[in-house]
C-alpha cells in the first residue's frame, strides 16, 4: 500500500525521493522481495529532457538502495537504451534492469544488444561481475 500523501506525477522530484524513501524503509521493514522504480520521460514539469529525467531516476533508485540496505530487490524499469544506461542504474543500486518498451520496438535482439553492450563496459572498467557493481555509486 502507498504511504498518505503519494506525490502524484506534478510533484517535485524531492518530494518523489521523500516518498520512495519512505516505501523503501518499510519494505525493508516487513521483508518484501522487492521494489520496482519506473522511469518516465514525461514525469513531471522538473524534468527537463531525457538525461535529466534519467538522472533523477538514479537518484530514485540509489535512495531505494541506501534506504533498504541492499536488503530489497530493486528493479529499475524504463529508460534503458544501451548497456550504459542499465550499468548506470545498476550502479545506482538496481538488482535488475527492464527493457519492455525496447522489446516492442527493437524486438528480442535488444536484450542481446544490451547484454553485450554491459559485458563490454564491465570488461573495460575492470568489474569481475555485475554483482560486484550494484551500489557502487552510491
Amino acid at each position: 500500500r502507498l504511504p498518505p500523501g503519494w506525490p502524484n506525477a506534478s510533484a517535485s522530484h524531492e518530494a518523489r525521493r521523500l516518498a520512495v524513501g519512505h516505501i523503501a524503509e518499510e519494505l525493508r521493514r516487513i521483508e518484501a522481495a522487492g521494489l520496482i522504480i519506473c522511469h518516465d520521460d514525461a514525469a513531471g514539469e522538473s524534468c527537463s529532457g531525457t538525461e535529466e529525467s534519467r538522472r533523477m531516476h538514479r537518484e530514485l533508485v540509489s535512495e531505494a538502495f541506501e534506504r533498504t540496505k541492499g536488503d530489497v530487490v530493486i528493479i529499475a524499469s524504463g529508460g534503458m537504451r544501451h548497456g550504459r544506461d542499465a550499468l548506470d542504474a545498476v550502479e545506482a543500486g538496481a538488482n535488475a534492469v527492464q527493457i519492455s518498451s525496447l522489446l516492442l520496438t527493437e524486438g528480442p535482439r535488444a536484450c542481446r544488444r544490451i547484454k553485450d553492450d554491459l559485458a563490454q563496459l564491465l570488461m573495460q572498467e575492470g568489474h569481475k561481475n555485475l554483482e560486484s557493481v550494484v551500489g557502487a555509486a552510491v
